[in-house]
């Protein structure tokens, strides 16, 4: 339940991200297929958010490696929906880098907010 729970809120983050940095990083599309991508997104960003902060590194460096993950991914999931009829898109990387923080952010306020668990724990 707790993965459910972070995934959804992520998705969330990133989709406040897109709004706030309109129109150089947005979902473009409508409807029920925006609504899938957003899904998609969360899901990446829930899944890999919930495993590298959980992964037992110290904050700072948790920190480091969560913030250059997100970057990574808001560049690899904007060019893998690219072809998609909704997608994230954006115009370059100043975009991504302040995504990156907010999702950084989301994930961080989770950590502080959710009871954690061990790695172990978490996978299952």
């Amino acid at each position: 339940m707790r993965t459910t729970i972070k995934i959804v809120v992520n998705g969330i983050g990133i989709y406040l991200a897109s709004l706030a940095a309109r129109p150089v990083l947005e979902f473009q599309g409508s409807g029920l297929q925006l609504l899938l991508t957003v899904v998609l997104v969360g899901l990446v960003f829930g899944l890999f958010n919930t495993y590298a902060v959980a992964s037992g590194l110290k904050w700072p460096l948790a920190l480091a490696l969560v913030f250059a993950g997100n970057v990574l991914l808001l560049r690899l999931v904007a060019e893998g929906t690219e072809h998609l009829a909704s997608r994230l898109y954006f115009e370059n990387f100043w975009p991504v880098l302040a995504g990156g923080v907010i999702a950084t952010t989301v994930a961080f306020v989770l950590r502080a907010l959710l009871p954690q668990r061990s790695l172990r724990e978490a996978m299952v």
